[in-house]
């Protein structure tokens, strides 16, 4: 993929609405490591992990049962899905700010974090814009940007995550910047 003939890197904000989601509740997670490695500590996969964060903030409460697209999803790979109520159990045991689903029921929550989640990648999409003239591209929880400009998105996308959100996001860069073509900086 390319933005005017340049070669792109893809700015990610892993587990975006979980960290926004404990910033919203007052127990920040820290923007230093993946937040689903929590979940792998308590020997959940990292993928199901996600699969029962999106239900369950998509939900408003924590999942004790997996929706039908979940288990068709997983029996059409050939995996195993663990229980919901295991994964709901170690879930709240790695993130116990997830146990304040339970106590404030909102099937409205998700509109809450997609909309945090879209304004800091709105704020710095204007800024690499008006300030720096450099063009991007937005995806879900992210940023498309030329690779020339990957290191100023991020510290923008940062910066901006960290006004609207009140807290540091983990971010990550694909491909890896170490591997970057020099004849394109």
């Amino acid at each position: 993929m390319t933005i005017n003939g340049e070669p792109v890197a893809e700015i990610d904000i892993k587990a975006s609405h979980l960290t926004i989601y404990h910033a919203m509740v007052g127990e920040p997670l820290d923007g230093l490591s993946d937040p689903y490695a929590r979940a792998v500590g308590v020997g959940i996969d990292r993928d199901v992990a996600k699969r029962w964060c999106l239900e369950s903030l998509g939900h408003g409460a924590p999942k004790t049962k997996w929706s039908s697209e979940t288990v068709r999803d997983y029996r059409e790979k050939g995996q195993e899905l663990p229980k919901a109520r295991t994964v709901t159990k170690a879930m709240l045991e790695a993130f116990p700010g997830l146990k304040k689903l339970e106590e404030h029921r909102r099937d409205d929550l998700w509109a809450d974090l997609q909309f945090k989640e879209a304004e800091a990648i709105i704020r710095t999409m204007l800024i690499l814009k008006r300030r720096y003239g450099v063009p991007s591209l937005s995806m879900h929880d992210g940023l498309i940007v030329p690779r020339w400009k990957w290191d100023l998105a991020k510290d923008i996308l940062t910066k901006e995550y960290r006004r609207v959100v009140g807290v540091e996001p983990m971010l990550t860069v694909e491909p890896d910047p170490k591997y970057f073509d020099p004849l394109y900086f």
